[in-house]
């Protein structure tokens, strides 16, 4: 059992639906809140604690953001981006507030915590399908080509597949198709740096 599964058992076990409210507001972490308002959501089909888990969740991302554990961040925003799809039209302000926070972040510098941590975080505007792919695409061939520049081949190759998928979604095919031919020629580079190297080591 995960902790996700612990919390569920908690919520599931209060006594009293009126004291559930005064405890999550007691709580000053922000990624255990968040937990705690999306079982209220998933179990109980509570559509305010769905709004304030996507507050909860967006805090806990950004300040996850600014730690070695920036991957949890991407998660956090992740299921912030999936209770506002859930909520429906009732869950546009989430989906807007979701939106910018991921807009926020990505105009950081983000590749000095990480270099795939835009990647990781780009894949969001693939998944929900968020608005101007073209521009998110055009992000992900900058941090490939600085990638690629810092002989991080693998993550460059990630970074134009992605672009691909991003201008693919924009209807962009021609942009899409020579992110691919960018993705096979670093595939080429790779193969040739290994090819020499074995070369000079026998």
């Amino acid at each position: 059992m995960g902790p996700f599964s612990a919390v569920s058992r908690l919520v599931c076990s209060w006594p009293s639906s009126n004291v559930q409210p005064v405890l999550v507001e007691k709580l000053t972490e922000s990624a255990l809140r968040a937990r705690i308002l999306d079982v209220l959501w998933i179990r109980k089909r509570d559509f305010q604690a769905a709004l304030k888990a996507v507050d909860a969740y967006l805090l806990a991302a950004e300040k996850l953001f600014k730690t070695d554990a920036w991957i949890y961040g991407v998660e956090c925003l992740r299921r912030a981006f999936q209770i506002a799809a859930s909520l429906g039209g009732g869950g546009l302000n989430a989906s807007r507030k979701a939106e910018a926070a991921f807009e926020k972040i990505l105009g950081e510098s983000v590749e000095q915590i990480h270099p795939n941590f835009a990647n990781n975080l780009l894949r969001l505007a693939v998944e929900f399908r968020l608005s101007d792919p073209a521009k998110f695409a055009a992000i992900a061939v900058k941090h490939g080509e600085i990638c690629s520049k810092a002989s991080e081949i693998e993550f460059a190759r990630q970074y134009h597949r992605l672009a691909a998928d991003l201008f693919h979604l924009g209807q962009d095919r021609e942009a899409a198709r020579t992110q691919m031919l960018n993705v096979a020629d670093l595939f080429e580079e790779e193969a040739t740096s290994w090819n020499q190297l074995a070369q000079e080591q026998q």
